[in-house]
Formats: structure tokens, sequence, C-alpha cells
């Protein structure tokens, strides 16, 4: 190879990687907002008298969420924890935490039943 030629690899070469370079810190990245994204975890403690605290619980519409009950009670064995208008349903064992995820897009007032027949709190989605 002649001079001329050395000359000319070595400047497409450092094109290359100056092109490269550009591309990798200048292009546009996708915006993320962490408030939208994160997951909004929610602990609740479920005492043995079946009520729920704290009793009332807000989460705003569209962000995923996580309910953490802590069932501090031993009978019944598994309690069933609902939100019928948002089809969460779920067993709770007792003397255990239970992480329950939603993802409401309905706004509202919802109650929180427990065993299908009492009231144990409310979810306010707002």
């Amino acid at each position: 190879m002649s001079t001329g030629q050395n000359t000319v690899s070595l400047l497409v070469q450092v094109i290359l990687a100056g092109l490269l370079a550009a591309f990798l810190f200048l292009r546009k990245r996708p915006s993320t907002k962490s408030d939208d994204q994160s997951v909004l975890r929610v602990e609740l403690k479920l005492s043995e008298s079946g009520k729920l605290t704290p009793q009332e619980v807000r989460i705003p519409a569209g962000r995923p969420a996580q309910l953490v009950i802590h069932r501090l009670d031993r009978e019944p064995a598994d309690e069933l924890f609902e939100i019928e208008a948002l089809n969460v349903y779920e067993l709770l064992p007792a003397l255990h935490a239970t992480i329950i995820a939603i993802k409401p897009e309905q706004r509202g007032r919802f109650p929180i039943v427990l065993a299908g027949e009492r009231e144990a709190g409310m979810l306010v989605v707002e």
C-alpha cells in the first residue's frame, strides 16, 4: 500500500469512529418520567378485627401499584380479598404479607371486601 492509500484508510476509520460515537451519544432517547413509570407501593395491615389500616387508600388512575397487605391474624387460614369492580381477587394467607399488583384505569371509589361479605376499607382511584 502506498502512503496515500494508508492516509485515506485512516481517514475513513476516523470518520466512521466519529459517526459511531455521535450516534451513541447524541441520539434522541425516548423521554420517560420516573413518576409515570414507577410502581407505587402501598403498605396495609389487616388486623384481627378484619379492618385495614389505613382504611382508605388513594392511587392515581393508570399508574401501576402494589398493595402489600400484612395479615396479622391466624384464622381463617386464608382470607379472600376482593375489589370486585376492578376484578381483583386474592387469597391472603394467615400471618403473611401478600403483594397484589394493580393498574386501575377507572376512577372512582371501590370497596375492599373480605370473605365476600364484610367491607374492610376503600380504594380511591383519582
